[in-house]
């Protein structure tokens, strides 16, 4: 496996990091090697269990690693233009959906293969009761926290540090309080919060 990883950073991070170098603007910098270091965490998280599909995987780390914390700034979308570049340049590796960007899926390894699925498919229906709960405590899920969740729920099993940023309101702390919830739910012997 590692030489296919060897592989699949040759073929996709350089060209990737050169543009992402070239042709976009952070909210807060980011230096490259922090990038590749959360590729390498991302995958840390993905390669466990039953892998079908290796460079699938890895695509996925890698835009997820690299451009998820891309945003608008001077009135463009950065995480976008990403998306738009990412389909022309390696529209013959592997495959996105046409529809929407390269941010709206995820790898789904349910089936003998794997595929990408729309975030859309992991919402769920909240129950809230207003005699028992504040909404100040209620995480309502979209298909953006969903997918910021996930990675900051692998990145947390890792041990790897994760920056929210974005304009106050936006649901940062919501965010935190919504997956501390969640981890101290799955495992309660192990947090206190």
């Amino acid at each position: 496996m590692s030489k296919n990883l060897d592989t699949l950073f040759g073929k996709y991070v350089p060209g990737t990091l050169d543009h992402i170098k070239k042709h976009c603007k952070f909210l807060v910098p980011v230096t490259p090697i922090s990038q590749v270091i959360s590729i390498c965490k991302s995958l840390q998280t993905l390669l466990k269990g039953d892998i079908k599909n290796l460079e699938y995987l890895f695509v996925y780390a890698l835009i997820w690693a690299v451009g998820g914390s891309l945003a608008e700034k001077d009135s463009i979308d950065y995480r976008k233009e990403f998306s738009t570049w990412w389909k022309g340049a390696w529209k013959t590796a592997v495959k996105f959906p046409n529809k929407g960007t390269i941010f709206d899926y995820f790898v789904d390894q349910t089936s003998d293969t794997s595929k990408f699925t729309e975030w859309s498919k992991k919402l769920e229906n909240k129950d809230f009761d207003p005699l028992t709960e504040t909404m100040g405590n209620v995480t309502v899920n979209t298909i953006e926290t969903i997918a910021t969740s996930e990675f900051i729920k692998s990145y947390l099993m890792v041990k790897h540090p994760s920056l929210l940023i974005g304009n106050s309101g936006c649901g940062k702390t919501q965010l935190a309080k919504g997956i501390l919830k969640e981890i101290v739910q799955a495992k309660p012997e192990n947090f206190a919060y």
